[in-house]
């Protein structure tokens, strides 16, 4: 019920039926909010009330993004939204993995993964904004990883002991 009533309510906001384009592109949208709101993108866990905050959160961003971009606005839509979701998911990945107690960083994976994180983040920083900003951001996100790996080892030393 609750599906025909929202597709009553976007075919009187869009004024036609066009079945090749409508609706392209809210499947970003609906997981996004869902994962927002606290649903896990491996199933099982997540409640109504966190989906709809989690679906008001990302209208209010998606019309601030609207609102502070005049033009070309849906180009910059699509990506705000993954960021959003990638946010969402490293938090909740951050909160569990804080409560079970295991390191995010450790060992050698957690060397390669700091490396290849910082190497990335350059890279993109690089194509976007020049190289030597480039190289500073991916010199600064290494010494933040490398930072939160000692951390992580410090902790678990200190729980150890």
């Amino acid at each position: 019920m609750t599906a025909s009533l929202a597709s009553i309510f976007y075919l009187a906001n869009e004024g036609v039926s066009a079945p090749v384009t409508q609706a392209r592109g809210h499947e970003l949208n609906a997981i996004a909010a869902a994962v927002v709101g606290g649903c896990s993108l491996k199933g099982g866990v997540g409640t109504v009330t966190g989906t709809l905050l989690g679906a008001m959160f990302l209208r209010v961003v998606i019309d601030a993004v609207a609102k502070i971009i005049k033009s070309g606005a849906d180009v910059w839509e699509g990506l705000i939204v993954g960021v959003v979701v990638v946010l969402a998911v490293t938090f909740s990945q951050l909160r569990m993995a804080s409560n079970s107690g295991r390191s995010l960083l450790g060992g050698p994976l957690g060397a390669c993964a700091i490396l290849i994180l910082s190497t990335t983040a350059g890279m993109v920083a690089g194509m976007n904004l020049g190289a030597k900003p480039g190289i500073a951001i991916g010199v600064v996100s290494g010494l933040l990883l490398g930072i939160l790996r000692w951390f992580e080892s410090y902790r678990s030393r200190r729980r150890a002991t």
